[in-house]
């Protein structure tokens, strides 16, 4: 992530003046192919002798079970296909784009992102969610998958589980659906990414009709995986699965998924960089905590949206706390 220079000091701070995403190219439609023999399968291998190579998104831990994903199913499929230079390119504008979706999404509503992780987390462990405001994640994790999958409870809470799933439910919908803030130096607001649509159909838009249905069958094969061993692994329980809710539970995966990177891109290398920072400067351990303190409670205040007038405000308190040669080397990193 390239931060502007002035933004070095308060990345923390001013998320959301930095710039995070790139102006992706709109991906063109794909020609028309030409008359050809019968198609190789995009994922390509042998038929017979070498069946076990054939590519897919299935991989087990050592215990046997299935490796989760680290992207989202649709990325991991496309990028196990053949894909000419023109169609790659296409696919990684779209996937460009995504990702610039997800860190306007995280950048501009950290609070509800935050809360909303918690809330998703304390379902999960069965607790009662908190009626305090999330605290902005100055250090904290990301929300991960785990976080934002409910949990199966005892019949006596059962119903109040599900009804507050019920309403974690809809309010995940409704912060997909907002519409986030132009990128720095642009005017031009990206869409959302609910009305941006699942990523296997943005993607499709990019490939033939083969390529789509090779990459369909990838996501198809694991997220049935991934649901069928959710689904054995609470048949022990009080209230087993059923293999709509394991599907249900294997979609909140790949948005926890989803949630993780954008969060790790935005506040995760903000923080690097401040932490960067902080080197350069070679602080005395007194100063490094002054300084820490200044911009983290400014942080948990804002969520990472501080006004213009707040972050003046700390900058003018932090160079407070810097020496004469301190100064003159901070005032070289921001020019």
């Amino acid at each position: 992530m390239n931060l502007r220079p002035t933004a070095i000091l308060f990345t923390l701070l001013a998320l959301s003046g930095t710039a995070l995403a790139t102006k992706p190219t709109p991906p063109t439609p794909p020609a028309p192919p030409a008359a050809q023999p019968p198609r190789e399968p995009s994922l390509g291998g042998p038929k017979v002798t070498e069946q076990a190579a054939k590519p897919t998104l299935i991989h087990r831990e050592l215990d046997g079970s299935i490796k989760r994903l680290d992207t989202a199913p649709a990325e991991a499929a496309v990028r196990l296909l053949k894909l000419d230079d023109a169609t790659r390119t296409k696919v990684d504008a779209i996937l460009t784009e995504q990702s610039a979706a997800w860190d306007a999404l995280i950048r501009t509503n950290l609070k509800d992102v935050a809360r909303l992780a918690q809330e998703f987390a304390d379902l999960r462990a069965g607790q009662a969610p908190s009626k305090e405001p999330a605290k902005a994640p100055s250090s904290a994790p990301a929300p991960d998958n785990d976080s934002m999958t409910a949990p199966t409870t005892p019949r006596t809470t059962r119903r109040a589980a599900l009804g507050k799933a019920a309403d974690l439910m809809r309010d995940l919908r409704e912060l997909l659906a907002r519409e986030p803030e132009a990128p720095p130096g642009t005017t031009e607001r990206p869409r959302s990414l609910t009305a941006r649509g699942p990523l296997a159909t943005q993607l499709a838009a990019g490939l033939t009709a083969a390529q789509a249905a090779d990459m369909n069958a990838l996501i198809k094969e694991y997220t049935d995986a991934r649901a069928a061993e959710l689904v054995t692994a609470s048949k022990s329980s009080p209230q087993p699965l059923t293999t709509a809710q394991a599907s249900t539970r294997v979609m909140l995966e790949s948005l926890g998924q989803d949630f993780r990177r954008a969060y790790d891109r935005v506040v995760g290398q903000a923080s690097r960089d401040f932490d960067a920072l902080i080197r350069e400067l070679t602080l005395t351990p007194e100063q490094e905590s002054r300084v820490r303190q200044i911009v983290g409670d400014s942080f948990q205040k804002s969520y990472g949206n501080a006004t213009a007038a707040e972050r003046s405000r700390i900058f003018t308190e932090v160079i407070q706390v810097l020496t004469p040669e301190q100064r003159t080397q901070l005032a070289k990193r921001i020019r």
